[in-house]
C-alpha cells in the first residue's frame, strides 16, 4: 500500500494567520513528508474555507504545488482535485504540462466537476447545473489529452471550442500524466470509466465495493481495457493510546471553536458528516489499510485535521513503515 498526504492548505484551517509562516508550515510538512517515504502529496482546489467561511490563509493550488515542486525532489505531487470550471482546459493543460516537465515527471493531474457553490458566488465564476457540468468536465478532458499528445488541435463542442491550439512542451510522462477523477455517482463514474488513470473515493468503505462494480461495469460497456487504479482519502486523528487520539481531537475542536461558536462546530465540522473520519488508534488504522487493500485500493492519501512534524513522524513509524 502507498500513502499519500493532503498538505496543510487552508481550506480546512490549520495554517498560522500569517502568511510566511504558512508558507513555512506547508514547506517543512511536504519535505517531511518525503523524507518519511511518502509516495505523494496532495492539494485541494479551493479559494475560501469550508465548511464555515472565515478570513484564514487559504494557498491556491497550482500556485502551491510548483512551489512544492521546487523543495522537493522525488515525492509526487497532485490536484485531489482541480475544479474543471476555474480555469479553461486549454490552459489547465499547459499548467499542469509546465509543472509535469518542471517537477520532472511527478504530477498526479486530477479533476472534477466542481461543487462549492461559495466560491463560485464570491470570486464571480458562473456556477451550472451537474449534468452540464459533467458533460463540461468529459469534453475539458477530451481536449486535454488531445493538447498534451497532438501537435496541433482543433475541437468544436458543445461548451468548449479550440482552434489550431499548440501547447508546448508536452508533458515529461508520456503518453501523459496519470489522470485521476474523484466522484461516486453513476454519471461521474462513467467520466472515470472513459478518462481517467485513478480513480478517487471519498466515503465509507463499506460503499466502495458497490461503487467499484459500477465503474467495472461501465468499463466493460464501453469496451476499454481495465487498468484504472483506486485512491483513497481519509481524514484521521490518530495516537497510540485512546488518550494520546481524544487529545488531539480535543484539540482540533478547540481550534475551531476559536473561529465559530459551538453549535455551528458542533453541526458543520466537515469530518463529522464524513464516513471517511477515522478517529482511533494506530491499530484500528491498519485494520482500515488491510481492508482497503483487499477491496482493491493502491494508496491511501490522509488529511490529519492536527498535524505537524510530530503527528506525521508518529504515523511513519506506526504505519507506512509496516507497510
Amino acid at each position: 500500500m502507498k500513502f499519500g498526504l493532503l498538505l496543510p492548505q487552508g481550506f480546512l484551517y490549520g495554517l498560522p494567520k500569517n502568511p510566511i509562516e504558512a508558507r513555512n508550515k506547508v514547506v517543512k510538512i511536504a519535505k517531511l513528508a518525503e523524507e518519511l517515504g511518502f509516495n505523494s502529496v496532495w492539494v485541494v482546489d479551493h479559494f475560501i474555507t469550508y465548511p464555515f467561511i472565515t478570513s484564514d490563509n487559504v494557498f491556491e493550488s497550482w500556485t502551491l504545488l510548483s512551489y512544492i515542486a521546487s523543495v522537493t525532489t522525488n515525492i509526487r505531487l497532485g490536484t485531489l482535485v482541480s475544479c474543471n470550471l476555474y480555469r479553461y482546459p486549454t490552459v489547465l493543460a499547459k499548467m499542469a504540462s509546465t509543472l509535469d516537465i518542471l517537477s520532472n515527471g511527478r504530477l498526479e493531474f486530477g479533476i472534477g466537476a466542481c461543487w462549492y457553490t461559495e466560491e463560485f458566488s464570491r470570486y464571480g465564476i458562473s456556477y451550472f447545473r451537474f449534468k452540464r457540468r459533467v458533460e463540461m468536465l468529459d469534453e475539458a478532458l477530451r481536449i486535454i489529452k488531445l493538447a498534451w499528445t497532438k501537435d496541433k488541435v482543433t475541437f468544436k463542442g458543445k461548451y468548449y471550442n479550440v482552434k489550431n491550439l499548440i501547447l508546448e512542451p508536452k508533458p515529461k510522462q508520456k503518453p501523459h500524466p496519470p489522470i485521476t477523477i474523484g466522484g461516486s455517482s453513476r454519471t461521474l463514474l462513467k467520466i472515470v470509466a472513459k478518462h481517467a488513470d485513478k480513480w478517487n473515493f471519498v466515503g465509507s468503505l463499506n460503499d466502495l465495493e458497490s461503487k467499484y462494480n459500477i465503474l467495472v461495469s461501465e468499463i466493460k460497456r464501453i469496451g476499454r481495457k481495465h487498468g484504472i487504479s483506486m485512491n483513497y482519502l481519509v481524514w484521521a486523528i490518530l495516537g497510540n493510546k485512546t488518550t494520546h487520539y481524544i487529545l488531539r481531537f480535543v484539540k482540533y475542536f478547540l481550534h475551531i471553536m476559536r473561529r465559530v461558536n459551538f453549535k455551528v462546530a458542533y453541526g458543520d465540522l466537515g469530518f463529522v458528516r464524513t464516513n471517511s473520519f477515522t478517529l482511533g488508534t494506530y491499530g484500528k488504522f491498519k485494520k482500515i489499510v488491510d481492508y482497503a487493500s483487499r477491496k482493491g485500493v493502491d494508496e491511501i492519501v490522509v488529511y490529519f485535521p492536527i498535524l505537524d512534524e510530530h503527528v506525521l513522524s508518529e504515523f511513519a513509524k506506526h504505519i507506512i513503515e509496516k507497510f
